[in-house]
């Protein structure tokens, strides 16, 4: 869940994906905004329960123009500076659901325009892989929750990549939550907090074939017990455990 803050004026969602799309620069140029509202005004915007403002585009050649199938956004804070904390779901095509934390800007120029900056804040990834869950804006700064998956645990607790691509890591492999606290001044600094295990996330995923390597895990896992919060040292130990385990098993 989050706080849902009533934005300064209307964005287009389309509009702020395109303010995001153009991130990949060196240097990102803002959007200008009023124009943008104005070409995407044949893309209907409706609300959506816990996702806020929600714009689609069932168009084929849109994805030349980096127009998503779907993108939905709220906005979950507004620091003292006016940035406005948006948090963003995106779909291009097929299964996959982006989540991101942006921070907004609004920029006054001329003619009475205005310009909006996108700033990257928290690239939460795709359902498991990293997907927001939740994020709430408290004493200036933001409590974020994030799926992850096997490997994504254990990165968390500090495992090496060639160790962690030794486990699951697919997008329908939840199973845990891990809890953030990002310091926003004065720089953005996210601290993990603790993680929560899920409901039977011991148990090899489905299509997982229950190899050596994954037994290091789920029984790491079991030992925590379903439900279990581990703050960031019990979860650091628990990484320990399974990076000792993992080294005495031979990579296929």
């Amino acid at each position: 869940m989050a706080e849902h803050v009533a934005p300064r004026g209307f964005v287009h969602p389309f509009c702020l994906a395109q303010a995001q799309t153009l991130l990949s620069g060196v240097q990102p140029a803002p959007v200008a905004l009023h124009a943008c509202n104005r070409a995407n005004a044949r893309y209907p915007v409706g609300v959506r329960a816990g996702l806020g403002l929600v714009a689609r585009s069932d168009d084929p050649d849109d994805d030349q123009a980096s127009i998503p199938r779907f993108y939905a956004y709220r906005i979950v804070g507004r620091l003292a500076d006016g940035r406005e904390i948006a948090w963003s779901l995106a779909n291009h095509g097929g299964s996959s659901d982006f989540s991101d934390l942006l921070l907004m800007r609004r920029l006054p120029a001329g003619g009475g325009e205005t310009m909006l900056r996108a700033t990257p804040l928290i690239h939460g990834g795709d359902r498991c892989a990293g997907g927001l869950v939740s994020v709430r804006l408290d004493a200036g700064s933001l409590l974020v929750v994030r799926r992850a998956t096997p490997a994504g645990l254990m990165r968390a607790a500090g495992l090496g990549i060639a160790l962690r691509a030794r486990l699951p890591d697919g997008v329908r492999c939840c199973v845990a939550e891990l809890s953030y606290r990002v310091a926003m001044a004065p720089r953005i600094t996210p601290r993990l907090v603790s993680a929560r295990l899920l409901p039977g996330a011991g148990r090899a995923p489905a299509g997982q074939r229950a190899d050596a390597a994954w037994g290091c895990l789920s029984r790491a896992l079991d030992a925590a017990g379903d439900g279990a919060v581990l703050d960031a040292h019990a979860l650091t130990r628990m990484g320990q455990q399974v990076r000792s385990c993992l080294a005495g098993v031979a990579a296929p």
